[in-house]
């Protein structure tokens, strides 16, 4: 493939797995761990230990073999703590619960990671609905958990210290937190949900199962909803939905111009970040759609990408650097086992029906072929050498992809060139 990856190890999952099962998180020694939940009641942990990859089946406390696992997340407590939660449905002869197991709100997130604490330490939260995706959020200083439901509503969890008993518990007035939530009347059930802070503004963004999204822009300190878009253009479920930047957190000029725009121009890099926030959107009959320049224009500026539709229905969407160009590219995860991969370009000049004019487009950079449907897509160091693998979740196993070497080696010694051109001029 183009962008010079190969796959480099496969895990076999237990069972069958689903497009909310996955979740990454990195401790604070740098090492990232991947958990994949599986229907049957399991999850795999993979990691890297000594450089060498390990997959684990993780014996959580309270998930019945008959339980199916809905939905997993997972976050860190600095400096070493982690909060794991799991939402699992229990058919019991014709009764059905629902429960959201939280792991590790009693350990101290002082001591070592322990995965044998960690999985044995659980709180379950009875849920009255169908759960859907799980995913957290950083509101008010707090980290918490964000669940939506088949009550057509999302539930806010959070930890409950004033308590003294650090009780893991749903907040009772979510308008507190996430007042852009309250006031939606909607009429299906949210799919995905996503949110993003800049400078003190939150994005908040989410698509339903009837094709309904909603992009939102409050001012994080008072709660005040500063504007509001929504959109019923999609025909379908929205699968998938991400807020990304334009350009890496890593640098914001192109390869050329490497840090000039963080060592001369910080506050021009700031204004930029706003300008070039977007939203990918997946959905489950058209094509995926890509809202530029959120911050600014909303949803007004949809682009679709070309052949998305192709390939079954689009289940995950994320944005990646993997070409290494200091610019994000995206992955497109389909049901027809193809991952495809997307690039910002110039192209030929078109004028809309407005008498705008398009000066650049998404191209399809590649594709690749899996043999199985793609649910999820992350990018992250597994390995812990500085180099990101991209970690694709199939309906059957963990993928592995990871940079050819040479490659990486010869484009280091670019940059290092560069670097040393930038900060000893001749």
């Amino acid at each position: 493939m183009a962008v010079q990856l190969y796959e480099s190890h496969f895990v076999s999952l237990p069972s069958q797995t689903n497009v909310y099962n996955y979740t990454s998180f990195e401790l604070g020694d740098g090492n990232h761990k991947v958990l994949v939940g599986s229907l049957q009641g399991k999850v795999t942990c993979f990691e890297y230990q000594a450089q060498q990859p390990i997959a684990t089946d993780l014996p959580f406390s309270y998930i019945p073999t008959d339980a199916e696992i809905v939905a997993i997340d997972a976050f860190v407590r600095p400096p070493n703590g982690v909060l794991v939660g799991i939402t699992l449905i229990k058919q019991d002869g014709m009764d059905r619960m629902q429960f959201l197991n939280v792991y590790g709100s009693h350990t101290d997130p002082k001591e070592c990671f322990d995965w044998t604490r960690l999985v044995e330490d659980f709180q379950p939260c009875s849920l009255d609905f169908l759960p859907y995706h799980l995913t957290h959020a950083k509101l008010k200083g707090d980290m918490v958990f964000l669940l939506s439901g088949g009550d057509k509503k999302v539930h806010l969890y959070r930890l409950y210290p004033e308590d003294q008993l650090n009780v893991f518990r749903e907040a009772e007035n979510l308008a507190e937190f996430l007042p852009e939530l309250c006031d939606c009347d909607l009429n299906t059930c949210i799919m995905r949900l996503d949110i993003c802070e800049l400078d003190g503004i939150r994005v908040t963004a989410f698509g339903c199962q009837d094709g309904f999204l909603c992009l939102t822009k409050v001012e994080a300190t008072t709660n005040q909803v500063l504007q509001k878009w929504q959109s019923t253009q999609l025909d379908g479920p929205i699968t998938s939905l991400k807020l990304f930047l334009e350009n890496t957190t890593f640098a914001t000029g192109t390869t050329e111009h490497l840090y000039k725009d963080q060592v001369d121009q910080p506050g021009k890099a700031l204004l930029r970040k706003w300008k070039e926030l977007h939203l990918v959107i997946g959905c489950a009959i058209e094509l995926a759609v890509v809202y530029r320049s959120v911050m600014a224009c909303g949803l007004n500026h949809p682009m679709p990408l070309p052949f998305s539709d192709q390939f079954d229905s689009v289940l995950s969407v994320t944005a990646a650097d993997i070409n290494w160009d200091n610019k994000n590219e995206l992955l497109i995860g389909t049901y027809g086992q193809r991952v495809l991969v997307y690039q910002f370009q110039e192209c030929d000049k078109v004028i809309g029906e407005d008498g705008s004019a398009n000066l650049k487009e998404y191209c399809l950079l590649d594709k690749f072929e899996l043999s199985y449907p793609v649910y999820c897509i992350d990018y992250v160091d597994l390995s812990g050498d500085g180099m990101k693998e991209l970690t694709i979740t199939s309906l059957c196993g963990i993928h592995v992809f990871q940079h050819d070497l040479d490659l990486a080696k010869e484009h280091c010694r670019r940059r290092l060139e560069l670097l040393e051109e930038h900060c000893f001029p001749s």
